[in-house]
Formats: C-alpha cells, structure tokens, sequence
C-alpha cells in the first residue's frame, strides 16, 4: 500500500466517524445531550485539521479541500447550522451536517478507489521487449497493453478487459505469422484454430500461458457480448494480471 493510499485510508477512517456522529446526533430521539454531542464532534474536526497538517503533501488536493470544507463546517456548526438543524430534524429533512459529511465521504472514497487502482497498475507495469516481434506488432501490444492499465485506474472495467482480449488476439496472430509464415486475418482464423495450428507447427506454449489465453478470452466476450453482468475492480484485476503474464511469457527466451 502507498503511502498516499495509507493517508486517505487515515482521514477516511475519521471522516467516517464524524459522518456516524453526525446521523447519531438527531437520530436518537431519547438522548438530550445535542450540545455536548456537537462539542465532540468539533474535537474530531480539530483531528482532521491535524491530520491534514500532518500528511498535507501525501495526500491528492480534492482529499484536502473535501477534508477542510468538512473541518470547517463542523467547528462552525454550533454557531450557524444547529438550530436550523434541529428545525430540518424535527420537519423529517435531513440535517445538512449529515449531508455534508456524507458528500465529504464519498468524496474521498473516490479519491481512495482511485489511489487503490493507481497502486495495482504500478504492480502490472510491463513494457513487451523488441526483437520478439515485428515492431509494429510490438508497438501495438505495448500501446494497447497501455491503454488497458489506464481504462482500468480510472475505472473503466469493461475496455480494459477488452483491450486484454484484443492483446491476446494480437499476440496470437503475431506469433501464427512468425511461426507457419501465414496470415491469420487473411485465412480468418479464430484463437483457438491459431493456437491449434501454433501447436502443430511445433510452437511450445510456455507453462500455463495458453490456458491464461482462454481465460482471458472468456472475460473479454463476456464484457463486450451483451452480458448485462458489471465487471468488479477484482475482475479487471485478475484480467490484466493474466495479460501481463502472457506477455511475459511470450517474450521469454
């Protein structure tokens, strides 16, 4: 974990408390202590403020600012929000300090998503090396292997699954033109006949590389053939790892 994932996993963790006792502060009917409830609840703000100090240039700016506006508003509150709030309670609105602790939340929640899936592509960073394969195939492979990690940072599960089955395809064709001197698009082969054809041509398909392509291979038609099933983060994940473990073991000597 990075130490900026860490930072917001920090702030996260008491943001949240502060969005507990704010609902917990109207919503328990039996407890008169709003008050004293309030004073606490501008202790954990004072936190924040700290926190931020603390570890300002490890975390990104939205984190910050959320962080500050939900500071500020807290330790404010007393003086300009708690008896309009108690109006909103007792009318059944929501109190805007839930509202905008809430909105502080998932504010960072995203911000914490985001650091998660930045943390997991620096692990699958991989360049396919020249010399394996014709350079623009290479230059492709790389470019699309590329595209994939980024889809998948800012959340776009879907494409970054496609483009791993498009890798595949990719590699696939290329290695059928290197090995038999064919042309898969020409002969319009589908992946399992060019695997077919590699292996009788004499290609060793290294470990578990060709079972790692059918994998990734399901998950890409799955994504892109009309399944109404939502790709996870996990998913991707595991997706992209399959990828780049084909990859090096395709351009392994």
């Amino acid at each position: 974990m990075s130490q900026q994932t860490r930072a917001i996993e920090e702030v996260l963790r008491l943001c949240t408390s502060i969005h507990v006792d704010a609902q917990e502060l109207f919503y328990k009917p039996d407890d008169r202590q709003v008050v004293t409830r309030s004073r606490a609840l501008e202790h954990k703000a004072w936190d924040v403020y700290a926190l931020l100090r603390d570890r300002l240039h490890e975390l990104p700016p939205t984190v910050v600012v959320a962080c500050r506006r939900l500071a500020y508003f807290v330790v404010n509150y007393r003086d300009t929000h708690l008896i309009a709030d108690e109006k909103r309670d007792e009318a059944g609105e929501t109190p805007l300090l839930v509202v905008e602790s809430d909105k502080c939340l998932r504010e960072i929640e995203e911000e914490y998503r985001r650091s998660v899936r930045s943390a997991v592509v620096e692990e699958l960073i991989f360049t396919f090396p020249d010399g394996i394969l014709p350079p623009d195939v290479t230059e492709v492979v790389n470019l699309t292997y590329t595209e994939a990690l980024i889809d998948f940072s800012n959340g776009c599960y879907m494409s970054s699954i496609a483009l791993c089955g498009k890798i595949i395809e990719t590699v696939l064709t290329a290695l059928y033109t290197k090995v038999t001197g064919g042309d898969a698009d020409a002969e319009k082969l589908g992946g399992d006949a060019i695997a077919n054809r590699l292996k009788k041509a004499g290609y060793a398909f290294k470990g578990t590389i060709r079972e790692q392509m059918e994998i990734v291979k399901a998950h890409r038609n799955k994504a892109v053939h009309g399944s109404i099933i939502i790709p996870t983060v996990d998913e991707a994940r595991g997706v992209l790892s399959l990828a780049r473990d084909v990859l090096q073991k395709a351009s392994s000597k």
